[in-house]
């Protein structure tokens, strides 16, 4: 898959703009994290939100806006949330979010960035894995400053 960025074609290996690569993190393909229309809780079945081309156009927007200071991380079975354990290793940290990108009338995908193991946990999965994607409707603040 080439990426879309700024009216111009990059493959997903390829630095993005304004981008600043981890040198010991592997990149990984880019994965669609969120298509277009309602979103289902998996266990129940009951709709739990609408994604929209301007969600995710807004969901760059903030990315971009905060990546030089706050890593999106990739995480073992939602660990790394909030309210989950902080360090690294009891967290399943697998790696970051370099970029996202939004295809208008398709959806958002991510540029994954693995660690060592995250590399490990895709290369033993044969590739084939699942997103769970953590987000809220809310007014953004930030984590340091309130």
């Amino acid at each position: 898959m080439h990426l879309r960025v700024d009216n111009e074609w990059a493959a997903y290996a390829e630095p993005l703009a304004g981008e600043v690569r981890a040198p010991s993190l592997t990149r990984g393909k880019p994965v669609q994290v969120f298509r277009l229309g309602p979103m289902f809780r998996r266990l129940g079945g009951e709709q739990i939100d609408d994604i929209t081309d301007e969600m995710c156009a807004d969901m760059v927007r903030v990315f971009d806006a905060t990546r030089a200071v706050e890593d999106v991380p990739i995480d073992w079975a939602h660990n790394s949330a909030p309210d989950g354990p902080r360090d690294p290793e009891q967290s399943g940290s697998l790696g970051r979010v370099a970029a996202l990108v939004h295809e208008p009338g398709k959806g958002l995908w991510a540029v994954p960035e693995y660690t060592e193991r995250g590399a490990a946990v895709v290369d033993a999965a044969g590739g084939v894995l699942f997103t769970s994607p953590e987000f809220a409707r809310a007014p953004i603040h930030s984590r340091t400053d309130g």
